[in-house]
């Protein structure tokens, strides 16, 4: 079995690449395919348990065999933060607002678009710029990173895998 999902995911990677697939679901799919390949079967397993919290896991699994529903997850996992900009129960926040770098779990309900990306300022004068906005991709990696080896709650290391 985890030969083929090799084989297939490296078919499509390589009869459909273009620079473009790289940063959209199917982009983030492949690697997440991937990366799950990887991870031992103990990280594995507690992967597993952690993403059975998040409020998609049923439309990840709906008629996926048992034995393949960890990786379905994984992967559905990978875009979830995109998915969640089309879901009416997500609102917009903005870096600047005072919720901007809380990490509480599921029942957070704001977008916070900026946690996927890091505005750095560029210069070919060496003009002083400001500092990026925080929290961004990097700060927010950092804590979840944080998060996912200490004694938070699985709610909240769950959501951190997302």
């Amino acid at each position: 079995m985890k030969g083929t999902f090799r084989v297939f995911f490296l078919v499509v990677a390589l009869s459909s690449a273009t620079p473009a697939l790289a940063w959209w679901n199917f982009g983030h799919m492949t690697i997440a395919a991937y990366a799950y390949s990887r991870l031992e079967p103990s990280i594995r397993a507690r992967v597993d348990h952690l993403l059975k919290s998040n409020p998609y896991y049923g439309r990840w699994t709906d008629g996926v065999a048992e034995a393949d529903k960890g990786l379905a997850a994984f992967t559905g996992a990978a875009v979830w933060p995109d998915d969640i900009k089309r879901d009416a129960a997500y609102t917009r926040d903005k870096v600047t607002d005072a919720t901007a770098g809380r990490n509480i779990g599921y029942s957070d309900m704001l977008l916070h678009d900026y946690w996927h990306y890091i505005d750095i300022p560029f210069t070919t004068d060496e003009t002083r710029l400001r500092d990026p906005d925080v929290p961004n991709a990097l700060t927010q990696l950092r804590r979840f990173t944080t998060t996912l080896s200490t004694g938070q709650n699985d709610g909240v290391k769950s959501h951190n895998l997302t």
